[in-house]
């Protein structure tokens, strides 16, 4: 994927195998933009699942769908997603806890004028949904992370090896640039004046 740094994938050499052990949490972070015309059609935002295993993650106007191996959970949201306009996610696979959880944050268009904003304005929550995934889940896969080609704009796209807490998502949704890369697995520093 042009601009991506992929650091630190747990990778077994002798088969090119992606796997995540369910002792182990993740944490997916990207911005989007949708272009959304039709209400059922799904945007895939992130796919490294091949067959019933491994993850997935689509966008709708009526939901996020998290594909966990063999398993769809659903996260509604409250209001239509407009296109055109940024949103923020923040996913979170806690193994430990057997919980899975979504975040979305409206960019408010005004901070891209106003470099002053405070951050507690610059972002709006428009989604904040837990699951309880009822067991851990892991996964052993030979498909790589791809995104698909489609009318959804994407940047900023990381994987990270742990949970991110609600109080940091904010800060990590505003970082140009994460330079420990021993926190990620995949790291798309998408920095403005480039």
């Amino acid at each position: 994927i042009f601009g991506m740094n992929v650091a630190n994938l747990e990778i077994d050499a002798s088969a090119e195998t992606l796997l995540l052990n369910d002792d182990k949490d993740l944490a997916f972070t990207a911005w989007f933009q949708p272009n959304l015309s039709n209400p059922a059609a799904d945007q895939v935002l992130f796919d490294g699942r091949v067959g019933s295993e491994g993850l997935k993650l689509t966008v709708n106007q009526s939901t996020v769908k998290a594909y966990i191996n063999d398993q769809l959970f659903q996260f509604p949201f409250a209001t239509t997603p407009v296109n055109g306009s940024w949103y923020g996610m923040v996913f979170n696979l806690n193994n430990t806890y057997k919980q899975i959880a979504n975040y979305i944050y409206k960019l408010n268009s005004a901070s891209n004028s106003n470099p002053n904003m405070p951050i507690d304005q610059t972002l709006t929550e428009v989604m904040n949904s837990k699951i309880d995934m009822g067991n851990a889940h892991g996964w052993v896969t030979d498909k790589q992370y791809s995104l698909m080609p489609g009318k959804l704009k994407m940047t900023n796209i990381r994987l990270f090896k742990k949970t991110i807490g609600q109080a940091q998502h904010k800060n990590m949704l505003q970082q140009y640039i994460v330079r420990d890369n021993q926190l990620a697995d995949i790291i798309d520093n998408a920095i403005p004046s480039i």
